[in-house]
């Protein structure tokens, strides 16, 4: 009878481990179906975009606003003048690992793996001054190299990947001339995790909400993900 109850025990362990990890995989999948519709709609945003070269990148500008485009491009141009100014060895790694820096009014900034592009907030680079501004593009170049060598940005991987970015930031900022303070401001922002599945989730469904994605079929993706 002892025997028994321990390969009955033994059993019912080994369902419960099959279906937790049929729920993790079946969540992947979801995310990913997620990240592939946000990464394709995205994409069709660019359409009809003014694009722009500036220091050798191609820049896409999406607004509905065409009276803002001189802006926005003029605030891209200066963050990339402060890296080539204080780090143009960094500028010329950008050139190789990110193909497009794209700004728009949706999404935080971030990077885009599919498309190899740094993605930009206009109304919070707008608020920002250039030093501000290339820190950004330094954190987020960093995810483009790491990108590259290969390294995908999984949940056991992220905590350390953000922290390589956050520290190429402090790399950058110690060049400039407020240096210090700066390097403080930043070291901070690691006290707030913004990697977690919750925030990446709820970011990229603000993304579609952002983008005309009806709410209801938002409201649907979102209960498909913490569901399964």
């Amino acid at each position: 009878m002892a025997s028994e109850s321990v390969v009955n025990a033994y059993e019912r362990s080994s369902r419960c481990v099959e279906s937790d990890t049929e729920t993790r995989v079946g969540r992947r999948r979801v995310r990913e179906r997620l990240r592939a519709l946000h990464d394709t709609l995205f994409v069709w945003a660019l359409l009809g975009c003014p694009r722009g070269r500036i220091s050798g990148i191609p820049v896409y500008v999406c607004t509905d606003d065409r009276s803002f485009v001189p802006l926005w491009f003029a605030k891209v141009e200066r963050a990339l003048r402060c890296i080539e100014e204080h780090d143009p060895r960094r500028l010329a790694g950008l050139r190789r690992d990110v193909r497009r820096i794209i700004v728009t009014a949706a999404d935080g900034n971030h990077y885009l793996h599919r498309w190899r592009a740094i993605v930009l907030k206009w109304p919070v680079i707008f608020r920002r001054d250039a030093e501000s501004n290339a820190l950004t593009l330094v954190h987020e170049a960093t995810h483009a190299r790491i990108d590259r060598r290969g390294i995908p940005y999984t949940r056991e991987l992220r905590h350390r990947i953000e922290a390589a970015c956050v520290g190429q930031e402090v790399a950058f900022a110690r060049r400039l001339p407020n240096g210090a303070r700066r390097v403080e401001e930043i070291r901070k922002v690691l006290e707030s995790p913004w990697w977690r599945d919750e925030q990446l989730l709820e970011r990229r469904l603000q993304a579609l909400r952002d983008r005309g994605v009806p709410s209801w079929f938002v409201r649907l993706i979102g209960a498909a993900v913490t569901r399964r």
